[in-house]
């Protein structure tokens, strides 16, 4: 009895250490669906090869191949911090600006100062930090670029023949607590007007008479007819009108005889509205007084008469 004992002993002892359908492996073992499915020790219930479907992720497939990670959100940005600047946009184009440009045409004479200022024309509202810059339109060269204040009296010339210019002033503007960004533009286009000493000082568009002796008026030029004006060179014919002081000035005839008259050397002059030409040549074609040129050439300066001959 004690030797057949001793022989279901380590039979017992066999049994107890083989391998059986009760120690397989259970999801709980498991710390994420990936690892249940690299082992697929565990009971699939549903049979579509995925174990242990219940794990959080990482998870696997029953291809082996792993699926997506999920998609992640970024956290919204955090509010901006109280007291910070912050941006400031563009005014609506078609709201009423705060400010405009006051007094700057659109078209210019050649070599005349055009005055203007960024005036408030909105009384409930200010113009903040203006800066205004010009320059030409086709080469974008800027010949002046600054900050101005409001209604600040400001300069602009196109000398002859110039190509368009452009002003642009951009300022911020306040209506209230509200700010934003104004953009101001304006193109500006030169012309020739050219003018000619009529009466000695004063310069005269296209004059029909023209006074050279301003001292004693005894030689002017009259009926003038003038081709070519505003151009470098302008030709006329007319007739000048000359006393002939016999037997002494103040008892003189005046004589009247036909001329050709060419007006040329256009320059600006301080004060005038445009260009003026400062050399005029008068040929007589005929007849003329005794002791006067067929020929002769009058020069000026801004501020002396026609009675300058040309050396």
């Amino acid at each position: 009895m004690r030797r057949l004992l001793l022989v279901a002993l380590p039979i017992v002892m066999t049994l107890l250490v083989l391998p059986s359908a009760a120690s397989a492996a259970v999801c709980a073992d498991y710390p994420n669906q990936a690892a249940a499915q690299a082992a697929a020790d565990t009971v699939d219930a549903d049979g579509d090869g995925i174990y242990c479907e219940s794990l959080p992720c990482p998870c696997s497939t029953g291809s082996g191949s792993p699926a997506p990670p999920p998609v992640v959100k970024p956290p919204p940005p955090p509010p901006p911090e109280a007291g910070s600047p912050q941006p400031v946009l563009p005014c609506t184009p078609t709201s009423r600006p705060v400010a405009a440009f006051r007094g700057l045409s659109t078209r210019v004479a050649y070599g005349v100062q055009d005055r203007f200022s960024v005036s408030v024309v909105e009384p409930s509202g200010d113009a903040l930090a203006i800066r205004v810059k010009m320059m030409d339109e086709a080469t974008t060269r800027v010949f002046f670029a600054g900050l101005v204040e409001p209604n600040e009296l400001l300069f602009h010339q196109l000398d002859l023949d110039d190509g368009p210019s452009v002003v642009v002033a951009d300022y911020r503007e306040k209506r209230g607590e509200t700010l934003c960004l104004r953009h101001l533009q304006q193109r500006i286009t030169g012309y020739r007007r050219m003018l000619l000493p009529a009466r000695c000082r004063a310069g005269s568009y296209r004059p029909k008479s023209v006074v050279l002796s301003c001292g004693s008026g005894g030689y002017d030029l009259e009926r003038l007819q003038w081709r070519g004006w505003n151009n470098n060179i302008a030709t006329a014919r007319g007739r000048a009108r000359i006393n002939d002081c016999i037997p002494f000035c103040a008892e003189g005839t005046a004589r009247r005889y036909p001329v050709h008259v060419r007006a040329s050397r256009p320059r600006f002059c301080p004060g005038d509205s445009g260009l003026r030409y400062t050399r005029l040549q008068i040929t007589y074609p005929r007849n003329r007084l005794n002791g006067v040129p067929r020929r002769s050439t009058r020069s000026f300066a801004c501020h002396t008469s026609l009675d300058t001959p040309s050396p």
